[in-house]
């Protein structure tokens, strides 16, 4: 590799195998495929792109994972997605594929799915919190109704 630093541009993995071992084929392993076309920065952007990510997915978990039913959508959209993106990082090691839609679209779901989460978890406390001033209403009715009743 001659571009170890910035790479040889985003899509030429093949065209610098080429030019520096006289092969003509893609890297087969996606962090040598982005070392290679984007190069040690990139590669570093790519691995806290992926930290983030995850990060979304084990916060929006941990959100629902005590205060939602288990058989709630969101909540199982979350394990599928954890399942989904354990399932591709170990893939990873043994395709290709920066190219291919699959890490944008995590990328764009762990954000979907934790700002779902949030949305959701904060309408269920506020709803609680209601149900709470209510039943704090009533009672004092209640202790109202005894006080006069002893009058």
């Amino acid at each position: 590799m001659n571009r170890p630093v910035i790479g040889h541009g985003l899509g030429t993995s093949r065209e610098a195998n080429w030019n520096v071992a006289g092969k003509d084929q893609i890297s087969h392993i996606l962090w040598a495929e982005i070392w290679q076309e984007i190069g040690l920065i990139g590669l570093v952007l790519f691995i806290l792109y992926l930290k983030a990510m995850v990060g979304n997915f084990i916060n929006a978990g941990k959100l629902v994972r005590d205060r939602l039913a288990e058989n709630d959508f969101l909540h199982r959209s979350i394990q599928a997605m954890q399942v989904w993106l354990l399932m591709n990082l170990l893939f990873s090691f043994a395709s290709y594929g920066l190219k291919s839609y699959e890490w944008y679209l995590f990328g764009g779901l762990s954000v979907v799915i934790f700002k779902c989460a949030q949305t959701k978890i904060a309408a269920a406390d506020r709803c609680m919190l209601a149900d709470t001033r209510n039943a704090l209403q009533l009672s004092k009715f209640a202790l109202a109704r005894k006080a006069n009743r002893w009058e």
